[in-house]
């Protein structure tokens, strides 16, 4: 059987027994107990302490939003006004609005509990074996370096603009920097698992399957890491242990670091704005969960809180399933008379359904002109939520 050969200083062991009487064999007859305290040394300079420290921070960070929630919503999940007013990413915010900051804390935040226990728990299994293959400095680089291209790649390519949260831009960046990295020769160890690690979660988290996920932010944080760990080929000797330029890395990743929480400085003073904004929506711990919680809350909400449009929504649905068209079609206009809260305050696609309900409520009574004027931006969509809107108006020859 052929032995694996070893490259640089990983793993090369003596050529040949020391002779007797040496130094060396000397050293090796040592008790056990002196070469303890070495052992325990090299274990916890082994140990991912970047990576256990960014799930650290982004634990803190996540109890944080908890405590400065608008309307806190049973399973630590966060509403959309809460995400809005805690420093999500939004396009409109940041081009229209200047506020580009929100591209630094929104890698920092997370909607609920399974979001940041999952992201987690991808950041410690590629960040325990990339960690230790091109140190601590280099991937808290790419980490953040990655957070602002995942941030950029929703603002930039998510026509719809919602608001988007989560380091997952950051993760996967670092997923696609170990695939790149485990072609240098210090990986040969180690270089089938970081391929079959990062393959086995890029590739799915690329292919759109919900409108809840910010595909676009895996995207920019995807290819961000490539390019970093093309940078680290180019900086890497190949008989080196480590990239070289540490010290630059862990400027920028110290950087990056501040940048991040410095953020939540606009953050804090923008606050009481969003709270303002809330006042008279219908709070995330109200909000019907279900068919059966719309069909018995919606007409109740859409009265208790007529400034917010998902009442009115919630309430021609009850209508439609009555028959009542003349009351949905009542009651969907008045949601959309909501534009205001609509532009600023819902998730695009909320208007795109609303419309589209429309539309379609219009086309069953044979007004199909009509249909058409609010028929356009649901026939345009690409938003998986709002596949079987648009096909039945693709299918009723509403979309033109």
């Amino acid at each position: 059987m052929q032995q694996a050969p070893s490259f640089g200083r990983r793993g090369v062991a003596p050529l040949a027994s020391p002779p007797t009487g040496s130094r060396a064999a000397t050293a090796s007859r040592a008790p056990a107990s002196r070469a303890a305290p070495a052992a325990e040394t090299s274990r916890l300079a082994t140990l991912p302490f970047v990576t256990l420290g960014l799930i650290a921070l982004l634990a803190a960070v996540f109890w944080m939003e908890q405590a400065a929630a608008l309307s806190p919503q049973p399973g630590l999940t966060l509403g959309y006004q809460s995400l809005m007013a805690l420093g999500g990413a939004n396009g409109r915010l940041v081009f229209h609005d200047g506020q580009v900051w929100r591209l630094f804390t929104a890698p920092m935040l997370h909607a609920s509990l399974a979001h940041i226990a999952g992201n987690s728990l991808v950041l410690l299994l590629v960040g325990w074996r990339l960690e230790r293959l091109i140190g601590r400095a280099w991937l808290a680089a790419i980490f953040f370096v990655s957070a602002i291209g995942g941030s950029f790649g929703s603002v930039c390519l998510n026509a719809q603009g919602p608001v988007s949260v989560g380091a997952s831009g950051a993760i996967m960046g670092l997923l696609a920097a170990a695939f790149v990295c485990s072609f240098h020769l210090a990986a040969y160890e180690t270089r089938n698992k970081l391929r079959f690690l990062s393959l086995r979660l890029i590739i799915p988290a690329l292919i759109p399957t919900s409108g809840l996920i910010d595909y676009s932010c895996h995207f920019g944080g995807a290819v961000t890491g490539a390019a970093l760990g093309f940078v680290l080929q180019v900086v890497w000797p190949e008989m080196e242990d480590r990239p070289l330029f540490g010290k630059a890395a862990a400027m920028i990743g110290g950087v990056g670091a501040a940048l991040s929480l410095v953020a939540f400085v606009p953050v804090a003073l923008n606050y009481s704005h969003f709270a303002a904004r809330a006042d008279g929506l219908i709070p995330d711990a109200e909000l019907p969960h279900g068919q059966a919680e719309i069909d018995a809350r919606g007409a109740g909400l859409s009265l208790r809180y007529p400034r917010d449009p998902r009442g009115h929504f919630y309430r021609a649905i009850g209508d439609l399933k009555i028959q009542d068209t003349a009351g949905a079609e009542g009651e969907l206009r008045a949601a959309l008379a909501q534009g205001d809260v609509l532009d600023n305050d819902m998730p695009p696609n909320l208007r795109y359904a609303i419309a589209g309900t429309l539309a379609a409520t219009l086309h069953d009574e044979g007004r199909d002109d009509e249909a058409r004027q609010f028929a356009g931006p649901v026939c345009a969509t690409v938003d998986p939520g709002l596949a079987k809107l648009r096909a039945a108006l693709v299918k009723g020859r509403v979309c033109g």
